[in-house]
């Protein structure tokens, strides 16, 4: 309301709300080590560890690559990141 310009409230929302913290980052990351299927049905188990995953997705910074969608950097470090996320999903999983 206060900013002559669209650009400079977008700076200032940004700076205000742009930043990780560092607390709630720790959370999810602990919250994600210990994740389990438990008693849950195995959508609900999918759709309480994506919600974590995309929590933290939001907070942290992901490097852009000046190559587009077809870079082989961006490419190679988005299918690790989801053979991680793969992973951690099968490990929390029931025997049954």
């Amino acid at each position: 309301m206060f900013s002559a310009t669209a650009r400079e409230l977008w700076l200032q929302l940004e700076q205000r709300f742009g930043k990780a913290d560092g607390i709630k980052i720790f959370r999810i990351l602990r919250d994600l080590c210990v994740v389990s299927q438990n008693n849950q049905s195995m959508a609900n188990y999918f759709t309480r560890i994506k919600r974590m995953w995309d929590d933290y997705n939001s907070m942290i910074s992901i490097p852009h690559y000046n190559c587009g969608v077809t870079c082989v950097n961006l490419i190679a470090a988005n299918k690790m990141v989801q053979d991680q996320q793969l992973m951690q999903f099968l490990v929390g999983l029931n025997e049954d």
